[in-house]
């Protein structure tokens, strides 16, 4: 947030707890209640960790966390959508591979051709 020059209040969270082994704190739901003690109304959670939509973010924050924040008096929740198939996001990844191989990295083209045919076929 600082680096980005974001000047929005923040907190971090985990969520994602399976079993009964002890889990990265605090969670989505402590924090979800903490923020209604607080008063706070307005909450956007940004999933950082998953890069697309997926069960654990339309399921367990869309939707289940979505429900306990209304119960809780938080009267907007939002959820910043995964990054999926943005073409800014396959041209970061691709420059990153092409970096890791060695391959020169085309600025103007992002060496389209090489990087989407494997992509096109994974499908």
């Amino acid at each position: 947030m600082q680096r980005g020059g974001w000047p929005n209040p923040h907190r971090l969270c985990y969520q994602s707890k399976v079993g009964a082994s002890k889990w990265l704190q605090p969670s989505l739901h402590r924090t979800l209640r903490d923020l209604s003690a607080a008063k706070v109304r307005d909450v956007c959670v940004v999933p950082v960790s998953f890069v697309s939509d997926h069960l654990e973010t339309l399921g367990e924050i869309d939707h289940e966390a979505r429900e306990e924040a209304y119960r809780l008096g938080i009267r907007q929740f939002e959820m910043t959508e995964g990054l999926n198939e943005s073409p800014k996001f396959i041209t970061a990844l691709a420059h990153l591979v092409l970096r890791a191989v060695g391959e020169p990295i085309d600025t103007a083209g992002v060496n389209q051709e090489r990087v989407r045919a494997p992509l096109m076929a994974a499908d």
